[in-house]
C-alpha cells in the first residue's frame, strides 16, 4: 500500500510562527497523528494555503510581515525531504 503525506499549515490572524504539521496516511483512516512539525516562518503570520506539484514540490502561500501579520504575502517552497528532516 502506498503512503502519502497529509500536510497542514496552521496560521491565522497574527500567530507568531507558522508551523507545518505532516503525517503519513496508511489508507486505513490514518492521518490521526502528526509526527512531523517544522516551522516555515518564525515571525508574525496569518492565513496559509498549501499546494503541490507532480514532482513532489510543496508550496505554502501565507500572510506575514515584520510588524503586522498581513503586511505581505510570501511563498515558501520545499519538498518531502525537508518535511522529514529533523527540525534544527
Amino acid at each position: 500500500m502506498d503512503l502519502f503525506w497529509i500536510c497542514l499549515a496552521v496560521g491565522a490572524g497574527g500567530c507568531i510562527a507558522l508551523p507545518l504539521l505532516a503525517g503519513r496516511d496508511h489508507g486505513d483512516g490514518g492521518g490521526r497523528t502528526w509526527p512531523r512539525a517544522r516551522i516555515l516562518d518564525e515571525g508574525r503570520t496569518g492565513y496559509a494555503d498549501l499546494g503541490s506539484l507532480p514532482d513532489g514540490t510543496i508550496f505554502c502561500l501565507y500572510e506575514n510581515g515584520p510588524e503586522h501579520y498581513d503586511d505581505q504575502i510570501s511563498l515558501a517552497r520545499f519538498n518531502n525531504e525537508w518535511v522529514e528532516a529533523t527540525a534544527e
